[in-house]
């Protein structure tokens, strides 16, 4: 019983780390790719984002001109099914808000990921104001 017992606990512990780690992405933000993983010197990637969840995957951060040298474009994640025909459907998406479904409008990686930081602020206002009242 006692290996069951050391097993749950070390289980649950990870299940803790992820999720405080998982949130502590609140937006879009660019990470280097680490150099085991990386197929080229100073690979960077997209961490995707869902409002209020957290990291949920990664995509290549490439521009229009590395695409043309031939890299290849990569992402991986756990993705929803509308967040998944998204991606599938070539856009190039790194947050997705909280019911990514029917008419919602994710963002895509680059310029107009910096919309998402300042939605996820507003977000963080309004939630310090109702507990205000």
């Amino acid at each position: 019983m006692g290996y069951i017992n050391r097993a749950l606990a070390f289980f649950d512990s990870l299940v803790a780390v992820d999720a405080i780690y998982r949130k502590s992405f609140d937006k879009p933000r660019i990470i280097p790719v680490h150099p085991e993983f990386a197929k080229w010197p100073e690979e960077k990637a997209w961490v995707i984002v869902r409002e209020d969840y957290g990291a949920i995957g990664l995509l290549d951060a490439l521009d229009a001109a590395e695409r043309k040298e031939g890299r290849i474009p990569w992402s991986f994640g756990r993705f929803r099914k509308p967040e998944l025909d998204q991606m599938m459907a070539g856009k190039r998406v790194v947050w997705f808000p909280k019911e990514a479904v029917g008419d919602a409008a994710p963002l895509p990686a680059g310029e107009n990921a910096q919309h998402a930081a300042a939605r996820t602020k507003e977000g963080d206002r309004s939630r310090s104001d109702d507990s205000a009242s």
